[in-house]
């Protein structure tokens, strides 16, 4: 008999292949972002409790080919943002759009993303136009964040909201 394994482990997050017991929170999420209506979907807690482990499990390609997602109408990009530098906003965007590009399996989309450019007058009219051109396409894409930390008013926090409804 093979011996038992801790599944836990210290320092980071559980392996997808070792990801368990969270069925009824993945279908909750995935429900929401593959419905025909696709809406976000904030996950938050204490610390150490397996929130980025879901993450990076709701990431891996075994749930994109158990929900039957295509790579070619549908990105999933996870961004650490415990590590951006400020100016927060400014960097966190830039770092959504480079994710995108390495992370996107389209080509038509691809080639699109490869001449877009934020600009500094106006990097929020940008960011809408990427996203509605996103849209329009039909490619649905996630983002997924670890480590944000936003307090109340937060221009960012707000800019996240517009951008998910």
């Amino acid at each position: 008999m093979a011996p038992i394994r801790n599944p836990f482990i210290a320092g980071g997050p559980v392996p997808p292949e070792h990801f368990i017991n969270r069925k009824r929170e993945v279908n909750a999420i995935l429900d929401r972002l593959t419905g025909s209506r696709p809406a976000s979907s904030a996950i938050y807690g204490e610390a150490r409790i397996g929130k980025t482990s879901l993450l990076h499990y709701l990431k891996s390609d075994q749930i994109l080919k158990d929900w039957g997602l295509s790579l070619d109408k549908f990105t999933i990009c996870f961004i650490d943002c415990g590590g951006i530098d400020a100016p927060f906003a400014v960097n966190f965007w830039r770092i959504v759009v480079r994710e995108l590009r390495d992370e996107i399996r389209n080509e038509q989309v691809s080639k699109d993303l490869s001449e877009f450019s934020i600009s500094k007058d106006q990097p929020n009219i940008d960011l809408r136009n990427l996203f509605n051109h996103l849209s329009r396409s039909g490619h649905r894409f996630v983002l997924l964040l670890t480590k944000l930390r936003l307090k109340p008013p937060s221009r960012l926090r707000q800019r996240l909201f517009e951008f998910a409804n």
